[in-house]
Order: C-alpha cells, then structure tokens, then sequence
C-alpha cells in the first residue's frame, strides 16, 4: 500500500538545494534508488513552477527600453505578480511515492541535519 507524500509548492522550491545535496549523498543503492525518482518528481514540480513564473512575468512585465529581451515586472504590477506567485507557491503537491525510511539511508551516510529538516516530507523514520 503505497503512501502519497504531500507538500506545498512552495516548500518544493524551497528546498531545492536541500534535495540536491541529498541526492549527492552517498547512499545505499536502494535508498539512493527511492530518492532519485522522488527527485525526479520534485524536479518536474519545479520545472512547472519556474515556467508558470516565467508566464507571469512575461505577461505582467515589459520589456526594456532599448527593446532588447529583458522583460521586468513594474513597481506598479508587481502586487499582482507577487499576488500570482503567492497563490501558486501555497498550492498542493501530491507524490506518490513513499518516503524514505531515516534507517534506509545507512549509518555511512553524509546528510547534514539542516537538509535533513527541509526534507522530512520524503524521509521519514
């Protein structure tokens, strides 16, 4: 009976540096195995964040003055952006993967307590 891991969208691009230190860790492979396609779901999250962003400062924003591609969103606009990006930060994410056990990662294991934190969602004891 597979377990869903939930978390915010918010607290996925958070904890970005977090999840890739993780996964550089040296693991044992089956540990090593359930994070990476965790890793990849959390990465496909991430990717649909940054290109929603993308969107929103596209359409909100305008471009430079000496019309080169650099596109900013305005003093003006920037409530409606940060309105934007707020809601979507504070959407819910469904994994469907189970977490990893803390005793699955081995004793030989260099994770460091703080990424330990930011990714309790997905290691569990």
């Amino acid at each position: 009976n597979q377990q869903v891991i939930e978390m915010k969208l918010g607290e996925i691009v958070n904890s970005r540096e977090a999840i890739a230190n993780v996964l550089a860790a040296k693991l044992p492979i089956k540990a090593a195995y359930q994070l990476s396609r965790i890793g990849l779901e959390l990465s496909k999250e991430i990717e649909a964040f940054t290109a929603a962003r993308n969107a929103a400062i596209t359409s909100l924003g305008t471009c430079n003055e000496g019309g080169a591609f650099e596109i900013k969103v305005t003093h003006a606009e920037y409530p409606e952006f940060e309105r934007q990006m707020n809601e979507l930060l504070a959407a819910d994410v469904k994994i469907d993967r189970d977490p990893v056990r803390m005793q699955d990662l081995g004793d030989k294991a260099e994770v460091s307590a703080s990424d330990l934190i930011v990714c309790s969602k997905f290691i569990t004891e």
